[in-house]
């Protein structure tokens, strides 16, 4: 059943079925919106397109509590510019927050097992991402076109960084890479002209024995291992 929910002139539509309770569409047009800890006393998903193509939004809370974000939650919105994302939430979908072009900055939580693909593909503007030590995989495009980003640390235990994962990053000048890594999929940094720097947590001959590489490295990268530069 369909029930609607306002707080603070902000329209939410819920809904329940088998799998819970669900906050399925925003239907305000405020610039900044708090979600609400729960309805009729549950904790809820934010839905599939819940706020798809809501240029008019700016910043949003999600309170703790929340575990999932689905399908193309937050695309399109081009005007968000920050968003807060609580300790609980770890369960994030293909294209959550893809082209929030205004993006500043993104915190996967503690306890995130998967990034999936294209979760922040084209968010132009974001200069900061956090990938914590409990993520296992990064899914294909999941940063492609991330253009302001400077600097990545993939922590250990990834073995994979897949196709396109951060291709047209054209900004991005250091990539910290961990001794676990043993294969760079095509095209993983494509475009990305402005890397100078590759950090190998693992031996050189590690690196000449073990990873696999189909990335596109820019002419004047460097890779350094924990013994010593690799190539100039």
């Amino acid at each position: 059943k369909d029930s609607f929910y306002k707080i603070k002139g902000c329209i939410f539509l819920f809904f329940q079925n088998g799998d819970g309770m669900h906050l399925v569409k925003y239907l305000g047009s405020d610039k900044s919106v708090i979600l609400p800890d729960r309805f009729q006393g549950e904790i809820y998903k934010i839905h599939d397109l819940a706020f798809y193509s809501k240029v008019t939004v700016e910043s949003v809370v999600i309170p703790e509590g929340i575990t999932h974000v689905g399908y193309m939650a937050f695309e399109l919105c081009t005007n968000l510019q920050s968003i807060t994302i609580p300790s609980t939430l770890t369960e994030f979908s293909v294209s959550s927050f893809s082209n929030c072009k205004k993006l500043q900055s993104f915190v996967f939580p503690d306890g995130t097992k998967i990034i999936p693909e294209s979760v922040l593909f084209g968010c132009t503007e974001l200069k900061s991402v956090v990938i914590p030590a409990s993520v296992e995989d990064i899914g294909t495009y999941a940063f492609y076109s991330c253009k302001n980003l400077k600097e990545i640390t993939i922590p250990d235990g990834i073995i994979e960084i897949r196709q396109s994962t951060f291709s047209n990053c054209e900004s991005l000048e250091t990539v910290y890479l961990p001794e676990s890594i043993r294969t760079i999929g095509d095209c993983a940094f494509e475009k990305c002209d402005a890397i100078k720097r590759i950090e190998f947590a693992g031996t050189k001959a590690l690196w000449k024995g073990y990873v696999r590489q189909g990335a596109w490295w820019s002419y004047h990268s460097q890779l350094y291992c924990t013994d010593g530069k690799y190539w100039d």
